[in-house]
């Protein structure tokens, strides 16, 4: 890739020979370091054109049933098929449910016109509430999952959006179910928070794994899920904004206590309030090179403007 340096400088066709460090750093944190202007991508062949979406949509009390039957059938063993891609929410539908959140899962998959039913099939007996299918391609994924341009999530509306990202490497159903009970009392507490919705995002992790977890700046490669509360209130509202707060770091905190681990993982890219080490990794080596790398190519922070590494 050829990039603009914080000096101003221009350094092209930058890769692993010719500048291992720098990319490294590139690839995980490459926003502290660089602006790229340009890159050179390995492209394949499409394999499948074809897409399929199942969508179910389930009332509140299902949640522990449904996740217990995505972690014994899709997620079982941390086996996803590499061609299933599981997104699922907690929202409000109102012409569904006008208490509380529903349960949203959006199975997709590659090279199909209809989602397997050893995939389905178990969610399928839960009894959801509504179902559809539709066949597709690659280019419908973004509006299937509610994330297109044309998306509210994706829109300037003028709306305050705070995300809370964790990174998890399996299901605790029990605190799934504790975040749900969670998210929807303070919907019904705080009618600020109408449009917001819990995200859970689930894809296949074989060729992340397939590389060392040295190899990159990237620190979580034995995590596959995303999971994001995220916090829709109007700008302005002061009290809104401390109650999303509030509310944000209590659900995490739920998942976060149930995985056991001592520092969270977060997504950057979603990153709200997170310290450097819980989006960068808590390993010493990898956190004294980061800065070492920083103070190299960017020694005066200009570009720290966003989640900076130091």
């Amino acid at each position: 890739m050829d990039v603009v340096l914080a000096d101003g400088s221009v350094r092209t066709a930058v890769d692993a020979r010719s500048d291992p460090d720098l990319w490294w750093a590139l690839r995980g944190a490459g926003h502290n370091f660089a602006i790229v202007t340009s890159v050179t991508l390995r492209v394949h062949d499409i394999a499948h054109r074809d897409w399929a979406r199942a969508t179910m949509v389930f009332s509140g009390d299902r949640v522990e049933r449904v996740f217990r039957t995505l972690h014994d059938t899709i997620f079982h063993n941390d086996a996803q098929d590499v061609d299933v891609v599981v997104w699922s929410y907690f929202l409000r539908i109102p012409e569904l449910d006008t208490e509380d959140p529903v349960v949203v899962v959006f199975l997709l998959q590659e090279g199909v016109q209809a989602v397997d039913a050893r995939h389905a099939a178990a969610l399928l007996a839960l009894g959801p509430l509504s179902v559809e299918d539709r066949p597709g391609t690659y280019r419908d994924l973004a509006a299937w999952t509610m994330i297109s341009a044309a998306d509210p999530p994706c829109q300037k509306l003028g709306a305050a959006n705070l995300r809370f990202p964790l990174y998890l490497d399996a299901y605790d159903v029990g605190a799934v179910q504790h975040v749900y009970d969670q998210f929807a009392a303070a919907l019904r507490e705080t009618p600020a928070f109408a449009q917001s919705m819990f995200l859970f995002e689930n894809y296949p992790v074989q060729g992340l794994r397939a590389r060392a977890a040295e190899d990159s700046a990237f620190a979580f490669r034995g995590d596959s899920i995303l999971v994001a509360p995220l916090i829709n209130f109007p700008p302005g509202d002061e009290d809104a904004a401390r109650k999303a707060v509030m509310l944000g770091e209590a659900l995490r905190d739920t998942l976060h206590n149930a995985s056991r681990r001592e520092t969270r993982h977060t997504y950057v890219n979603y990153a709200f309030r997170d310290a450097s080490e819980e989006m960068y990794g808590v390993e010493g080596w990898r956190r004294e090179k980061l800065a070492r790398l920083k103070a190299k190519y960017d020694p005066h922070g200009r570009f720290n403007f966003y989640n900076p590494v130091v």
